[in-house]
């Protein structure tokens, strides 16, 4: 039962009726027992809007949650097509060098070759297949010192590169002979991956 006492206080009773019967079996009285349980009742009050906030929170977070996976379906098919865009241009740009009349030569950041057209493949003797993957020191055996330092300068990740000038150097050839060429370095980015390009004409 809840009531409120004269300072506007809010109580809670837990009520209990006693029927008392006199000799003739009449009820005469009617005992009231009351219980303050002002506390107790405060405590579940506080038990249940603790229980509802909870339920709000975690229907908050069930809908966080459904819109995070959106957000994260969406990335990844805008990352899917950006990844087929991009594949789609390098594989029509390595389709034009392919049969370039120049050789083209394209290592990653980590001085490795991921790119030969067949210019290359002729000139070095070696197919593609077996090459790539491979540092880009396997074309220029021998020690670096033979070799100009802007050739020197590609074989270390490390060694800052000259792009956008054409470089007259000596390179060996499949067979050992060097050869006169006219090299141009270029560099791309895509996705923070750093690729070098030469493209080198033999004099």
């Amino acid at each position: 039962m809840k009531t409120r006492t004269k300072y506007e206080d809010e109580k809670w009773f837990r009520v209990s009726y006693t029927a008392v019967n006199d000799m003739y079996g009449e009820v005469a009285k009617v005992i009231y027992l009351a219980t303050d349980i002002t506390n107790e009742r405060i405590m579940e009050l506080e038990g249940r809007r603790y229980t509802d906030q909870l339920k709000i929170h975690e229907d908050k977070l069930k809908l966080a949650s459904v819109e995070l996976k959106k957000k994260l379906e969406q990335t990844k098919t805008d990352l899917g097509a950006q990844y087929r865009l991009i594949t789609r241009e390098r594989n029509r740009f390595e389709k034009t060098l392919a049969d370039h009349a120049d050789i083209v030569l394209t290592i990653d950041q980590r001085s490795r070759i991921i790119f030969i057209n067949r210019a290359a493949e002729k000139f070095w003797n070696i197919k593609a297949g077996n090459i790539l993957g491979k540092d880009i020191k396997t074309l220029f055996p021998g020690e670096p010192d033979r070799y100009d330092s802007f050739l020197v300068s590609l074989f270390s990740p490390r060694t800052v590169k000259i792009t956008g000038e054409k470089k007259i150097v000596k390179i060996p050839g499949g067979d050992g002979t060097m050869h006169t060429a006219q090299i141009l370095l270029s560099m791309s980015e895509v996705a923070d991956e750093v690729s070098y390009t030469a493209f080198i004409s033999i004099l």
